[in-house]
């Protein structure tokens, strides 16, 4: 069956977020393994932040890819003119500082960003009587998730300014994923007690 052009063009997004999401060990791999000039690999991240933009060009709501993407280009721009690594490193800080600003915003303005996803997967939650329970349960996620963002900043922060590229590529590039895995594990599991329990007070 041949690939139609919604099909191709989701395939190249989800091509682009995966890369995105393994960053730290792409520039650790040019880096340490094929030990690339810096300038090179920062022209590499021009490019790819330039792809990605355009691949997400037309898409519905599309802030994601393109906050992504400026980060890139920016973290490119500045290691091509210092020739520092600093940089290309930063680019893990940022995206925190990001995810930070985006989810905790949500809690002054309302609704928090927990009960936006929630509402995307549950059309009939609005209005429901679960409705109030709801988001001041994902309110309390979106808190738990914005304490996240500043200790994985901070922790990051520390990987780029005082450690090598190995344990940088390491924390960000895979733990600091895994614990984001397992904070999702655990609040489907507190999730769903929350929710059989609201069940039986209805």
């Amino acid at each position: 069956m041949p690939f139609t052009m919604p099909g191709i063009k989701s395939f190249i997004k989800t091509f682009f977020i995966i890369l995105t999401a393994i960053y730290p060990i792409c520039v650790f791999l040019c880096l340490v393994v094929f030990n690339l000039p810096v300038r090179i690999i920062s022209l590499c991240i021009m490019l790819f932040a330039c792809m990605y933009f355009l691949s997400a060009s037309g898409a519905k709501k599309s802030v994601r890819p393109i906050i992504s993407s400026a980060l890139l280009l920016t973290a490119g721009i500045l290691c091509y003119i210092t020739n520092k690594t600093f940089f290309l490193k930063m680019y893990s800080v940022t995206v925190s500082v990001f995810f930070l600003f985006f989810f905790g915003i949500t809690l002054i303005k309302g609704p928090n960003m927990c009960f936006r996803f929630a509402l995307l997967l549950d059309k009939t939650l609005a209005s429901s009587k679960r409705e109030k329970s709801a988001e001041s349960y994902c309110r309390k996620v979106t808190i738990l998730w914005c304490i996240f963002f500043v200790i994985n900043g901070i922790i990051a922060l520390y990987t780029v300014i005082s450690c090598n590229d190995k344990i940088w590529a390491l924390y960000n590039g895979g733990i600091s994923y895994g614990i984001m895995g397992l904070i999702f594990f655990i609040e489907y599991i507190v999730r769903k007690r929350v929710e059989k329990k609201n069940e039986q007070n209805l």
